[in-house]
């Protein structure tokens, strides 16, 4: 997202669909991941309740996810600055998001390696 908020609008659809197409595999490469650490770190008997929860935020992640955007877009004085806009937000916060995720997982790695 980081990159195609800066392409001017009028770029083409091969750089479009670069960029589009990242996205898509950068979704697609956190999605299973997640639901195991979510799954491995529920405790016993407490799955279910995991999953339902993870599914929970994950589908109010996606409502906001297009929402938040959406105003954004709807509050520029133009499209083109709308998109950019939001996509250097929505890119800022995937960002932000990893870093935390990164940076809890590597301290319960540490953690668990630990207590072995």
């Amino acid at each position: 997202m980081l990159i195609q908020a800066p392409l001017p609008v009028d770029i083409g659809y091969i750089p479009t669909g670069i960029s589009l197409a990242l996205i898509g595999c950068g979704i697609s490469f956190i999605l299973p991941p997640l639901v195991s650490v979510v799954m491995s770190a529920a405790p016993q008997g407490k799955t279910g309740t995991a999953s339902g929860a993870l599914n929970a935020f994950r589908q109010l992640g996606a409502t906001l996810g297009v929402a938040l955007p959406g105003v954004l877009m709807a509050a520029a004085p133009d499209l083109s600055h709308g998109v950019m806009s939001s996509l250097l937000l929505t890119g800022i916060l995937c960002l932000a998001g990893s870093v935390l995720v990164f940076l809890y997982i590597g301290g319960t790695s540490t953690s668990s390696s630990r207590n072995r």
